[in-house]
């Protein structure tokens, strides 16, 4: 019941989204800046500290560069 829930919700939300909208500039231009944003916050991730050690051993997990990903994606 919970999918199909939320199938039911974004298709009702997304119904509601006038997609002749998309074709204004100045939609366009929000897009646009919004993405330059995420584009710049993205390498402040490489600014993250070193708290802990890396792993000794050939494991996946890596503190570090989740936390990486975390800053930059965040």
């Amino acid at each position: 019941m919970e999918w199909l829930l939320r199938v039911f919700f974004a298709a009702t939300i997304g119904f509601q989204v006038p997609v002749e909208l998309f074709n204004d500039t100045y939609v366009i231009g929000m897009g646009f800046l919004l993405y330059a944003c995420v584009a710049v916050k993205f390498p402040l991730g490489f600014y993250v500290p070193r708290f802990e050690d890396s792993p000794k051993d050939d494991s996946i997990y890596d503190p570090y560069k989740r936390d990486v990903l975390v800053t930059g994606l965040s």
